[in-house]
């Protein structure tokens, strides 16, 4: 139940960003500058989304919120598939346009049980910039451009 909750969430609420949030591991370089330079702008602005920025849950349900905000024509996909109550949870995924290019903006997620339930959230997620090296990209992700 609590991940059809976080798809139902993740798909209505959030506001275009791939990753999960986090902190980068190469403080010293900018891992802005090493998306394609089309998107540049819009990464750099998805990475410090702030709960002020996203509707209270205020005791709505999920589809309230979900109805509230509403989805567009974007998707997300999961790449976390395990959520494991009363731990910290790390939700990797990306959101994507009808043509499953990847959409870059800021993001948060809202949680229940079902989406029938009280939510909880905004949880930011500010993009996290996954830039694999080219000799291990697929070959989708190693053709794919701006």
């Amino acid at each position: 139940m609590l991940r059809s909750g976080l798809l139902a969430a993740s798909i209505a609420l959030s506001l275009a960003a791939p990753g999960c949030g986090g902190e980068g591991s190469d403080a010293g370089e900018d891992p802005v500058a090493q998306v394609p330079s089309g998107v540049q702008e819009q990464v750099r602005a998805a990475r410090d989304p702030q709960p002020s920025e996203f509707p209270a849950a205020a005791g709505k349900t999920l589809r309230a919120l979900a109805d509230e905000i509403g989805g567009g024509e974007a998707e997300m996909g999961l790449a976390s598939s395990v959520f494991l109550a009363g731990q910290e949870n790390r939700v990797a995924f990306g959101v994507i346009d009808e043509s499953a290019g990847f959409l870059y903006g800021k993001t948060a997620l809202y949680v229940a049980r079902s989406p029938k339930q009280p939510a909880q959230g905004p949880f930011v997620a500010p993009a996290d910039v996954l830039v694999t090296d080219p000799p291990y990209r697929s070959q989708q992700a190693a053709t794919e451009g701006d």
